[in-house]
């Protein structure tokens, strides 16, 4: 091999540094737990991976000059970081990358108080879906749509997270589709859309091969309904979708058979993936 040949093989990543990511919060909660789990799936072991429990630790990192690319924030209760503090920090700014993950307690910070920026907060239960396109914006910009600005209002940030829905093979169509919901407008909005993925609809009180859920309002009862479809049909996958999920509630559904337990705020494209995940299992196991 010549030794033109041979310089033209490099491409900078060999001496690229590698992306530094910290996670901040409480290790001891549920919230911290998942979003770790998640962080560990998405995120390369090539990257740098720390996890910090206070403002005190993460301006520590600062003052040592050990600036991260990604910032993950971790919120339990309301106030307990606030953003205007991280503003403060040395070396912080426009273009660090952040994220902050609000749990459950949260939900209502958008109404009752305006700390942090809309565009930087997603609730945890959407955490995987807002990770990867912030993680694909930080190590491949090129391929990734632009990042919101800190400024964003409502409807910039749900045209950017509801991203269209790629077109689906046609083994699509073979797999069978229940909805259950007593909101006749939310169940015509999921029929529209496995519809458009090319999935079938069953009809009513025919089993499909996945069962999206209504669990709102929760009725334990609707257990009863589930042990009914495991003995009738072990292979369908329910996806129990809920407006306010907690751990509890969330391990409660799942030990009552549950195959996956999602918002039903959940961008599109990101339900359909949990469909067809689910799909593909329901086929593999029949």
């Amino acid at each position: 091999m010549s030794e033109r040949l041979r310089i033209s093989q490099h491409t900078g990543e060999e001496v690229r540094p590698r992306p530094r990511v910290v996670l901040l919060g409480d290790p001891g909660t549920a919230e911290f737990s998942d979003v770790f789990k998640v962080l560990n799936a998405v995120v390369p072991a090539a990257a740098e991976l720390s996890a910090i429990r206070d403002m005190s630790e993460l301006a520590e990192l600062s003052r040592r000059q050990e600036f991260p690319d990604f910032i993950v924030v971790v919120q339990t209760w309301s106030d307990e970081f606030r953003f205007e503090d991280v503003l403060q920090l040395p070396g912080f700014g426009l273009l660090t990358r952040v994220l902050c993950c609000f749990g459950p307690w949260c939900v209502s910070d958008g109404r009752s108080r305006q700390d942090w920026p809309l565009a930087l907060r997603v609730p945890v239960e959407h955490f995987e879906t807002a990770l990867r396109s912030e993680w694909q914006q930080l190590t491949a910009p090129q391929q990734a749509e632009p990042p919101l600005p800190w400024t964003a209002g409502r409807d910039e940030i749900f045209l950017q997270r509801q991203s269209d829905i790629a077109p689906q093979s046609p083994a699509s169509a073979r797999c069978t589709i229940q909805i259950v919901s007593p909101d006749r407008k939310l169940a015509e909005a999921w029929s529209e859309l496995v519809r458009e993925a090319g999935f079938s609809i069953s009809p009513a009180e025919t089993l499909g091969q996945v069962a999206l859920w209504d669990v709102d309002p929760f009725n334990p009862d609707l257990f009863q309904r589930w042990s009914e479809i495991q003995q009738q049909s072990p292979t369908t996958k329910i996806i129990a979708l809920l407006g306010f999920s907690t751990p509890d509630v969330v391990s409660t559904l799942r030990d009552h058979g549950a195959a996956a337990v999602v918002s039903k705020l959940l961008p599109l494209a990101a339900l359909l993936d949990v469909i067809q995940q689910r799909a593909r299992l329901g086929s593999t196991s029949s």
